[in-house]
Order: structure tokens, then C-alpha cells, then sequence
């Protein structure tokens, strides 16, 4: 899962709050803070991304097999 995700599932928004980018320096992916709002720690985006992994199965299942609404 990439950075973006489990910054969304903390509740922030790409090209809002935040923006990553790779200047092609070698240093890889870098991080552009942009909201008002505290920047989360790398502990607290580390634990999002497992969150947010952890309900991978459920993303895809609910992907192949939609509700019928009942």
C-alpha cells in the first residue's frame, strides 16, 4: 500500500493536505506537508497502512461481488 492511502484512512486529503513526489534525486518518495493540521508521526502512518492493509480482502471481495441492496 502506498503512503496516500493510509494518509487518507487518517482522514487527509492528496493535494490538499499533503503531497508526495519523487524529484528523481535518488532520495526517493518525499513528503510535502500542506495542511494546518499536525503532520503525522512515521509510527502513526506505519499504523494506518497496517489498518488499512488488513481490510484489503474486504475491499476486493466487496469489488467482485456487489450488495444486491436487500
Amino acid at each position: 500500500m502506498s503512503k496516500v492511502h493510509a494518509l487518507e484512512h487518517l482522514g487527509f486529503t492528496p493535494q490538499v493536505d499533503f503531497r508526495l513526489f519523487d524529484n528523481s534525486d535518488g532520495n526517493g518518495q518525499q513528503m510535502e506537508w500542506l495542511s494546518g493540521s499536525p503532520q503525522p508521526s512515521d509510527d502513526e502512518i506505519a499504523t494506518a497502512q497496517t489498518a488499512y492493509d488488513a481490510k484489503a480482502y474486504a475491499r476486493t471481495r466487496e469489488a467482485a461481488y456487489p450488495s444486491i441492496g436487500d
